[in-house]
């Protein structure tokens, strides 16, 4: 059966070589074969050729120059390289100068031939299907930067048009506070206050991690001692436990010279104690 898409092109110049090829393999491939340069070129443009066969020596240009063409002008392609003359300094000069897949001496044996062309084949489709996937993967990526520019732009949006009412609530609970009745207990106003500035922190933690996956956030990295971390930590929320006294609150830590330092923005750790409610 003929496979149409998989055009193999011969450049050869005895005719008769070339008529043996196009009578064994047309069957097999779309073959194109000429004895021109000229033409083989624009053989080469006006068609998908997968795979091109050149013989050595020609009168006009070598194999190996007409390959090193084909090699800047259509690098995707295939190249086989045949020569009538066991000239050891012929391959090592087509392997060092040029992409060849394949040497082949003359006479060429048609079944070895046709072997090594499908193995040209299916190395071509490889490419193009690598190329294919990496494409679709560009598109995709483009995509998901696209997409995550946006929806930071939309929290960070939303984080501004937030904060106005979440401060009219913080502000009116502070008024009530500092003018309540008997019947209004503090601890509802103050957790009013504190749900609605986690509100805000918790949109501005959701910027910032929009920010970091684009590449927008401006991250300072330093050494912070785990440490000290704890002890802010610890003394933040002491008071409010022993209010409560119910909940058993203790921090292990090493102590003395030993510290344990990990690396992250020292401006940013701190939201950790802003974020975290008893």
């Amino acid at each position: 059966m003929k496979l149409l898409n998989n055009h193999i092109l011969y450049l050869e110049d005895e005719q008769q070589i070339l008529d043996m090829f196009a009578v064994n393999f047309r069957r097999k491939f779309n073959v194109h074969v000429t004895t021109d340069y000229s033409e083989a070129i624009q053989i080469l443009q006006e068609n998908e050729v997968k795979v091109v066969l050149s013989d050595q020596r020609m009168p006009d240009i070598t194999g190996i120059e007409f390959i090193k063409q084909i090699n800047k002008d259509f690098p995707d392609i295939i190249c086989i390289l045949i020569s009538g003359y066991a000239d050891k300094s012929v391959l090592f000069k087509s392997v060092n100068e040029v992409d060849v897949f394949q040497f082949m001496e003359k006479p060429v044996d048609f079944n070895e031939l046709s072997h090594t062309i499908k193995k040209a084949i299916e190395k071509y489709d490889a490419i193009k299907e690598k190329q294919r996937l990496e494409s679709e993967l560009q598109i995709a990526l483009k995509k998901a930067q696209e997409s995550d520019r946006l929806k930071a732009e939309f929290l960070a949006s939303l984080s501004h048009e937030i904060r106005a009412p979440v401060n009219g609530v913080v502000g009116f609970a502070s008024l009530i506070k500092e003018n309540r009745k008997d019947d209004i207990s503090p601890e509802y106003l103050e957790i009013i206050s504190k749900s609605a500035l986690r509100i805000v922190d918790i949109i501005d933690d959701m910027v910032l991690a929009s920010k970091i996956k684009t590449g927008e956030a401006n991250v300072q990295q330093h050494e912070v001692y785990l440490n000290d971390l704890f002890d802010d930590v610890y003394n933040t929320f002491l008071p409010e436990i022993e209010e409560k006294g119910t909940i058993q609150f203790s921090v292990k830590k090493r102590t003395g010279k030993f510290k344990i330092p990990i690396t992250t923005d020292r401006e940013r750790y701190p939201r950790i104690r802003q974020t975290c409610y008893i």
